[in-house]
């Protein structure tokens, strides 16, 4: 659909495992990246993320957006001139994050929050309708 491959997913928990993801996979994810990076945080071991220059021209830097809203967070998070690198699990504490209007940044943020020792305060929340405008009531119901 729409340029785009579609297919039904069956998902079943288990733990998660760091990973590297290659060169070829980057350029069909690069949206997906912020969230991969929070689910990084919980996996056991490294996830590194390069060859990923582009998230730096999207509507904020994101690879800067997303060093700087885990550390508020208390994850540390590497910044690679073209990615990150995560070791996991870590905490995540909570506090304020400044999400620059990025809907991408607002939802991993927001998925965040769901397993934070602490709230977590986001700016810009509206900016989820940019791609989304149906996330704030779908989060509701996994919050609730």
């Amino acid at each position: 659909m729409g340029g785009e491959p579609v297919g039904d997913l069956v998902v079943r928990s288990s733990q998660l495992h760091g990973t590297t993801l290659t060169k070829e996979i980057i350029p069909t994810m690069i949206d997906e990246i912020p969230i991969l990076a929070l689910a990084a945080s919980q996996a056991y071991g490294t996830t590194v993320i390069r060859h990923a220059k582009d998230l730096r021209k999207k509507e904020s830097d994101r690879i800067s957006t997303i060093v700087q809203t885990f550390s508020a967070l208390g994850i540390e998070v590497t910044e690679y001139e073209d990615g990150l690198s995560v070791i996991g699990p870590q905490s995540i504490k909570g506090g304020q994050v400044q999400c620059l209007n990025d809907h991408r940044i607002v939802m991993t943020c927001s998925i965040a929050s769901l397993v934070s020792e602490g709230p977590i305060s986001i700016d810009s929340v509206e900016a989820v309708s940019t791609s989304f405008p149906s996330f704030w009531d779908l989060f509701e119901t996994l919050h609730g």
